[in-house]
């Protein structure tokens, strides 16, 4: 039976979903199964930013009760308008009915806890798998209903990453939605753990989320920023969390965020098997860092590299001019390379050793722009495109008076 056959639904009105690289679908298996399942079908103009087949190699093992199971994928041939053949990734997920979280709770609020540790569960399950999310949010948790009530479901894996993975810093920036990434996924020397990205920057978006299923607003005041990348980072990077908001919430989901919000990755949660326990009640000290099992070649890694720097660092201790340089080297490598957030981060450190020297002010300051220029140069482009097309618009009609 091939593919177009098995699975049917059509495209009017069985969406269920579409984002920036996809479309879902809700679809019938007329296989022996007969099941219903969702379709997550893939644009072909995004095979080279987005594939289906690395998401679900990553997570097609995977056996857990709060994580959506991916069952199947399929590459379409398939051809265009314009008559050219094109390719067209299919994935075949777990149906899950009951929408995305944020709407379910709201119109369920009683079911709020126990959908909190459902995620909490599945967030456990992948740490422990060395696997890091890296986008949760409420549009990638999921509800399914059931006869013994609804579960909560992870999905999205396409940005997860796995701990014993290359772990260059620059890898983990602008990677998922902006608005629920942790500091370190922007500034990792500064608030990551070792100067790298955990698995707890996924229990930093969880902690956003929680704040905001119970207060109905967001922790960092974002209005005015209309989205703008580079000024929700600053707020992220620069505004203090509120302890009075924190205070104001009832147990237990005042400790939960307490513990998720934390911009140093190193005083953060680290398990979520903690928070599980306070969700359920249960009174526990705050719990000390557990290594996940799949990444026991990792620390043992950053272990040598810990002795190694710390041997350096006896034998030739810099001083504050040779720091400097260094600073200045780093920086400026990664200013070469286009990585302005880590430039911009070591240039102000270069600036804090020596404020005087002009110099590595004006890096900062083009380091500065140059990333707000990364996110308003797509507005300006949009704004130019509307004004031809009115200059068009006006030229055709001017055109039919005189006719």
């Amino acid at each position: 039976m091939d593919f177009k056959t098995r699975y049917q639904y059509n495209p009017k009105t069985d969406l269920i979903g579409k984002g920036g690289f996809s479309k879902v679908f809700r679809a019938k298996d007329t296989s022996l199964l007969d099941r219903v399942v969702a379709l997550k079908v893939f644009n072909s103009d995004v095979a080279g930013k987005y594939d289906i087949i690395t998401e679900i190699k990553k997570v097609i093992d995977l056996d857990h009760q709060n994580i959506c199971r991916y069952y199947d994928v399929e590459i379409l041939n398939n051809t265009n308008a314009m008559g050219e053949e094109e390719h067209i990734q299919v994935g075949v997920l777990e149906y899950l009915d009951g929408g995305d979280l944020r709407t379910y709770v709201k119109n369920n609020p009683g079911q709020l806890s126990k959908l909190l540790i459902d995620v909490l569960a599945g967030l456990s399950y992948l740490h422990h798998q060395g696997i890091i999310h890296r986008d949760l949010k409420p549009a990638n948790i999921l509800v399914k209903n059931t006869p013994q009530g609804p579960i909560a479901k992870i999905i999205d894996f396409g940005i997860s990453k796995n701990i014993e993975s290359d772990n260059n810093p620059t890898s983990s920036l602008l990677l998922g939605s902006v608005k629920y990434m942790a500091p370190e996924q922007f500034v990792p020397g500064q608030f990551g753990i070792n100067g790298k990205i955990d698995t707890n920057i996924d229990l930093w978006s969880f902690g956003l989320m929680v704040y905001e299923f119970v207060t109905d607003e967001e922790i960092f005041d974002l209005s005015g920023t209309n989205g703008n990348t580079a000024q929700i980072m600053q707020k992220i990077l620069s505004e203090e969390i509120n302890e009075t908001k924190l205070k104001a919430l009832p147990y237990p989901y005042g400790a939960i965020v307490d513990r998720c919000l934390k911009k140093d990755a190193n005083q953060r949660v680290k398990d979520a098997a903690e928070l599980i326990s306070i969700l359920q009640g249960q009174t526990i000290q705050q719990a000390p860092f557990v290594e996940h099992k799949a990444s026991e070649k990792t620390q043992v890694i950053r272990e040598r590299q810990k002795e190694v720097e710390a041997a350096a660092r006896q034998e030739s201790p810099l001083d504050p001019e040779k720091q400097y340089e260094q600073l200045w080297a780093d920086a400026t490598a990664k200013f070469e390379s286009g990585n302005y957030f880590d430039a911009l981060e070591l240039y102000k450190q270069a600036s804090a050793l020596f404020p005087s020297r002009r110099v590595v002010k004006s890096r900062i300051a083009i380091c500065q722009k140059r990333l707000d220029s990364i996110v308003t140069s797509g507005h300006t482009i949009t704004v130019w495109a509307i004004v031809g097309f009115l200059l068009i618009f006006l030229i055709i009609l001017l055109i039919t008076n005189i006719k």
